[in-house]
C-alpha cells in the first residue's frame, strides 16, 4: 500500500519562525523516552532542541535521531551516565554547521553555523547545582570568543535569576553577591532573559520540588539585547513526563526548506472493524459501478487503488484530528491543574495533576508502541539480508574483534593478519590438544573432581525420558509460556 503515493520533496524555500525548545529530560537511556521526546518536539513543532540531561555514556552513547530529527551535536560526560547535553536540529532546517564547541563534561555544547545565509549560534548549558555563577562566567567568556551572529543561549541554569519573581516561596539558597555576579556575568554579553522580557509580570515555573513543595523558574532562554526584536514569542508548555517544563522560544528566521513525505499505510488502522466494513463496501460498490464501463480493465484496477487510499486517508485524518483534539485537551486540563497548583499547592491538586499526566501517557502509548513495532519489523525484515544494516553490524563486530598486534613465541611483534591467525591456530591447537591416546587419559582427577561437585545424578527413567524425541505437544506448549513478540 506504501507505493500507492508518490511523496515529492519541496526544494523551495519559505519564510517560516524558528521555534527552539529547551527541556531537561532526566535520562534518555530507554528507547521509550527517546521515543517520547521526539514525539513531543515534533507535536511543538520544533526547529532546534536544547537537550539538557541525556545520561548517555560517552563509550557507546544511544542513537538520539529519526527522519524528523536527523542531525544532532551532543556532549557527554567522560566518566559515568550523569549529565550530558544535546543540539538537535529538525529536517526542515536548511542548517549548515561551521564550528562545534563541547566543553568534554556534558554541561556546555556550543553550535555556529547558517540558515539560508543567515549565521547563528546555538548555546545549550547545564549548569551545577553550586557554584553557578563561577562555570557560567567561564562558559561565557568562552562564548563570547565562539559566537557569531544571532546568538541563543538556552539551557538549565539550576538558579532563579530572581527569586521574588521565579520562585514560589520568594527565597533560594544561592547567596545575594552570588546573584549579583551572574547579573554582571550576563550583563558583559547584554544578555536578556527572553521569556521575562515578554512576560514582565506573569509568575511561572518550570521546575516542582515535591520534596520542598515549591516551584522554580530554572530553564531559560537568553538573546542579546540587539537581537530581542527577533523574539516573536516565549512560553512554558504543561509539565508531564519529565521533571522539567519545556520551554519554547519563537524567532524570527530567514527561509526554511518544508518537507512532503510519501504516505503509507497506518496498518493501525486495519483493527477498526468500522473501517473494514467502509472500505469493503466502497470496493464492492467501486467495481460493480464499473462492471459495464467502457474503461479498460487495466486502468480500473489502477484507478481503485486511488479511491481506497483516498478512503484510508481520511479515516486516518479523523483518527488523526481526534487524538489531537484529545491530546490538546488533557494538556491545556494539565496545564490549568498545573496554574491552580502553583497558588494552592495542595495535595489534592497535585494527585489531580498525575492523575491528568497520566490520562495523556495512555493516550499517547499506543503512538509509541506502534513505532517500536515498526522498528522490530524493519530489523527482522532485513536482519538476514545484505544490506546497510548487515554492514553496520560487521563494521561494529570488526572494529571489537580487531587485534592490531601480537608477539610471536620468537619474541617478535607483527601486525600481519596471516601470522597473527596461524598463532592463534598453533596456541589453541596445542591448548586443547591432549598427548595420549584416549584410553590412557589420566581420568581419576577428572572424576574425583566431578564426584564433589555433582550433588545427584539421573535415574534411568530420566535418561530415557531424555533420549526420548521432542513431540509436537511438547513444542507447542514450550512456545505458549513464551512472551509476546519473542
Amino acid at each position: 500500500m506504501a507505493g500507492l503515493g508518490l511523496g515529492v520533496r519541496d526544494t523551495a524555500l519559505v519564510p517560516r519562525d524558528l521555534r527552539i525548545v529547551s527541556y531537561n529530560v532526566r535520562g534518555l537511556n530507554k528507547p521509550e523516552k527517546r521515543r517520547r521526546l521526539l514525539r513531543d518536539l515534533t507535536s511543538m513543532r520544533t526547529s532546534v532542541a536544547f537537550i539538557q540531561e541525556t545520561h548517555f555514556n560517552s563509550a557507546a552513547p544511544p542513537t538520539l535521531r529519526d527522519r524528523r530529527f536527523p542531525r544532532g551535536y551532543f556532549d557527554h560526560a567522560p566518566d559515568s551516565k550523569s549529565k550530558g547535553t544535546a543540539i538537535l536540529f529538525a529536517s526542515t532546517i536548511p542548517f549548515e554547521m561551521t564550528d562545534v564547541y563541547r566543553a568534554g563534561d556534558g554541561r556546555g555544547l556550543y553550535v555556529k553555523g547558517k540558515i539560508a545565509g543567515s549565521t547563528y549560534t546555538f548555546a545549550n548549558l547545564y549548569l551545577p547545582n553550586t557554584n553557578q555563577h563561577l562555570r557560567l562566567a567561564t562558559a561565557l567568556r568562552t562564548l563570547e570568543d565562539f559566537s557569531d551572529g544571532t546568538l541563543v543561549l538556552g539551557g538549565d541554569f539550576n538558579f532563579p535569576l530572581n527569586p521574588l519573581e521565579d520562585s514560589s516561596s520568594a527565597t533560594h539558597r544561592i547567596p545575594s553577591r552570588q546573584r549579583r555576579r551572574i547579573q554582571r556575568s550576563l550583563t558583559t554579553l547584554r544578555l536578556v532573559d527572553a521569556w521575562r522580557a515578554l512576560n514582565p509580570t506573569t509568575r511561572d515555573y518550570t521546575y516542582y520540588s515535591a520534596v520542598h513543595n515549591t516551584y522554580t523558574r530554572l530553564d531559560y532562554f537568553f538573546v542579546p539585547q540587539y537581537d530581542l526584536p527577533l523574539v516573536r514569542a516565549s512560553e512554558i508548555q504543561a509539565t508531564t513526563w519529565s521533571d522539567h517544563a519545556p520551554v519554547v522560544l519563537t524567532v524570527a528566521s530567514p527561509l526554511l526548506r518544508p518537507k512532503m513525505g510519501t504516505w503509507q499505510l497506518n496498518t493501525s488502522l486495519l483493527a477498526d472493524p468500522l473501517l473494514r466494513a467502509d472500505v469493503t463496501e466502497a470496493i464492492q460498490t467501486y467495481f460493480a459501478d464499473h462492471q459495464t464501463s467502457e474503461v479498460p480493465p487495466p486502468t480500473v484496477w489502477e484507478a481503485h487503488k486511488a479511491v481506497i487510499r483516498g478512503k484510508l486517508i481520511s479515516w486516518a485524518s479523523r483518527k488523526r484530528k481526534a487524538l489531537q483534539a484529545e491530546t490538546e485537551e488533557l494538556l491545556t486540563e494539565i496545564r490549568r491543574i498545573e496554574l491552580e497548583h502553583h497558588a494552592s499547592r495542595d495535595a489534592d491538586t497535585h494527585a489531580r495533576l498525575i492523575q491528568a499526566r497520566t490520562q495523556l501517557t495512555n493516550v499517547l502509548n499506543p503512538k509509541l508502541q506502534r513505532a517500536m513495532l515498526q522498528t522490530k519489523c524493519w530489523f527482522a525484515l532485513h536482519e538476514d539480508k545484505p544490506g546497510r544494516l548487515l554492514a553496520r553490524l560487521l563494521k561494529k563486530q570488526r572494529a571489537r574483534t580487531y587485534v592490531q598486534m601480537i608477539r610471536m613465541k620468537d619474541g617478535v611483534d607483527t601486525p600481519h593478519p596471516a601470522r597473527i591467525a596461524q598463532s592463534f591456530r598453533e596456541y589453541y591447537s596445542a591448548l586443547y590438544h591432549s598427548a595420549g591416546e584416549p584410553d590412557q587419559l589420566p581420568t581419576t582427577h577428572l572424576d574425583r573432581y566431578l564426584r564433589t561437585r555433582i550433588p545427584s545424578r539421573l535415574t534411568e527413567a530420566q535418561r530415557t525420558t531424555l533420549r526420548e524425541p521432542i513431540t509436537q505437544e511438547e513444542t507447542t506448549a514450550a512456545i505458549k509460556t513464551q512472551k509476546n513478540g519473542k
